[in-house]
């Protein structure tokens, strides 16, 4: 190709860089509706979550299930099925499963803009595309399980954080709170984004009065669910759920806490493959040139995501899993890579 193509090439993605996010996102769907079964019925995790959400929308009342204390995705859920109505739950189940293959497709948007923070619209694209392909994401889209949801909106969380938008960085306050409803694990990523928040606004004199609407906007948009939880569940799952982690991880000896890190790395090599293998180790060392307030974003959302991978396998809970939420940043680190030997 020569280099006036390659330039007309860059020029005509800048241009149509609207049109090829579509067509990733509609390739993406078409992938996975063409290998969902939608005559089996759920199982294990997404069909305790269905049957949340179904008990919801049938009775108006939530459920008393103890064992789902993550109930965002089921909320969610009985949304959409209040909107059908059927005498065969074969019918909910199916929404179920296309609900999670558009949440998971539609991620390409978030990510593409997170990628932008970094890249041109051409890397940004393949960042996207890196994300709705990998093998792991289009077979658990499938299921009906609650990543898709959590990955949305954690992703998103950060990219407008990472905006010059104030109105957006106190959004982002806002969906931290709901990814807090959906995974428990989300008030890591809350804690992170307030030390960044300090760090960002670090000489603006009024820093305080700024953290306290982030701070507000987070607290009264978690505040209902709490209150829900401690009437059904007796526990807010949340705040409670990370006080007694972090005491059972202060209690615990040496040799529970390295199986946690041995177990994390193990199952970080094996979520790496196929496609993150290579790019994502080389790009690691590539982000860590030239910091800037992004990249440590990136960073530290990266570590505070980690950890509740790293309590889940001192268990320990064998489960690739846990690791899904930090696929959005590879993509981002791999676009290092990408770049840099392009």
């Amino acid at each position: 190709m020569s280099l006036n193509e390659k330039i007309n090439l860059k020029n005509n993605i800048k241009n149509n860089y609207v049109f090829y996010l579509v067509l990733i996102i509609g390739i993406s769907l078409s992938i996975k509706l063409f290998y969902v079964d939608f005559n089996l019925p759920l199982t294990l995790d997404s069909l305790g979550y269905f049957f949340y959400a179904y008990e919801l929308q049938l009775t108006g009342e939530f459920s008393q299930d103890q064992s789902i204390k993550n109930n965002g995705w089921p909320l969610f859920l009985s949304i959409f099925f209040k909107l059908i109505e059927s005498n065969e739950l074969i019918t909910y189940m199916q929404l179920q499963k296309i609900i999670s293959i558009f949440i998971s497709s539609f991620t390409a948007i978030p990510i593409y803009f997170l990628c932008r923070k970094f890249f041109s619209n051409s890397y940004s694209l393949v960042g996207a595309a890196i994300f709705v392909f990998e093998p792991r994401i289009i077979q658990n889209s499938l299921l009906g399980l609650t990543e898709p949801l959590y990955i949305f909106l954690t992703t998103t969380s950060i990219l407008f954080f990472l905006s010059f938008n104030k109105k957006l960085i106190f959004i982002s306050f806002v969906i931290v709170a709901l990814v807090s409803i959906v995974r428990a694990e989300g008030i890591f990523l809350f804690f992170i984004l307030s030390i960044m928040f300090f760090i960002k606004y670090r000489k603006d004199k009024l820093v305080i009065p700024k953290y306290f609407i982030s701070l507000s906007a987070f607290i009264l948009t978690l505040t209902p669910i709490i209150f829900l939880r401690l009437e059904i569940l007796g526990n807010d799952a949340i705040v409670g759920r990370v006080i007694s982690g972090i005491e059972r991880s202060s209690n615990s000896n040496y040799s529970i806490i390295s199986m946690g890190i041995e177990n994390y790395i193990k199952f970080l090599g094996w979520d790496l493959i196929p496609i993150f293998i290579i790019f994502v180790p080389i790009g690691f060392f590539l982000i860590l040139k030239k910091f800037d307030f992004n990249k440590v974003v990136i960073i530290s959302s990266l570590i505070s995501l980690s950890l509740p991978a790293i309590y889940a396998y001192s268990i320990p809970a064998l489960d690739t899993r846990y690791l899904f939420i930090l696929y959005p940043i590879f993509c981002v680190i791999s676009l290092y890579t990408i770049k840099k030997f392009s």
